[in-house]
């Protein structure tokens, strides 16, 4: 039946070799095989590598097109509701892929000064992993050069609660220098220095995913 279904929806859609979509029989089940059909989670992976080899190459630009375009293509988890380890490892892998991109955005926004660019990617960042903590940190630091103190406190506040309530640990000393700062003002009505910026998120005693350019 289904061997019907995609020989009927495929039209004339075909190859050399017969429909582009074929359902093989193999001794442990059935074979989706696939030919020249787009593939969601293939093209992100794509998307991702060509975004990463334009960022070792210095090509920030071309990095940042390529990420935002794998940010947009990825709308969930892989199969989310398979529990084969197969499924969740490759979902694991398309996650810790999507973190990378949303981590370079982030740091693109800090870099340009982008208030919103900032606030929009760790929203994305903490739909798919709440306890980064570095993603508290920018929220926190970026309401409080617009002087949004009661905003400021409320992410520190949501940090501290995710992290002792889902992993019993509390918020990095980093953070909570960053928090006492903002709330003393440091920061409020001055002018972004990306470097600066760069620097008050990395956390102590411990490398940062957001590196400070040469």
């Amino acid at each position: 039946m289904l061997r019907k279904v995609l020989e009927s929806g495929q039209g004339q859609r075909r190859t050399e070799n017969g429909p582009a979509l074929r359902l093989l029989t193999r001794e442990s089940g059935y074979l989706l095989d696939v030919d020249n059909v787009p593939v969601d989670c293939e093209i992100f992976v794509q998307l991702v590598d060509g975004a990463y080899a334009a960022q070792l190459g210095n090509d920030r630009a071309t990095a940042a097109t390529l990420y935002r375009q794998a940010a947009g293509l990825h709308r969930g988890d892989f199969l989310p509701d398979a529990c084969y380890d197969w499924a969740t490892a490759q979902r694991e892998w398309l996650r810790s892929r999507l973190l990378c991109a949303l981590t370079f955005l982030t740091e693109t926004s800090i870099l340009h000064g982008d208030h919103v660019g900032v606030i929009r990617w760790c929203q994305r960042m903490l739909e798919v992993e709440p306890f980064y903590e570095e993603t508290y940190r920018a929220l926190i630091l970026v309401h409080a050069h617009l002087g949004q103190l009661a905003q400021v406190r409320r992410w520190h506040q949501l940090c501290e609660v995710r992290l002792r309530d889902h992993l019993q640990v509390a918020p990095d000393l980093a953070t909570q220098r960053l928090y006492a700062r903002a709330l003393r003002g440091e920061f409020t009505g001055r002018p972004i220095d990306p470097r600066a910026w760069l620097h008050q998120l990395q956390p102590t005693g411990h490398a940062s995913l957001l590196q400070t350019p040469a």
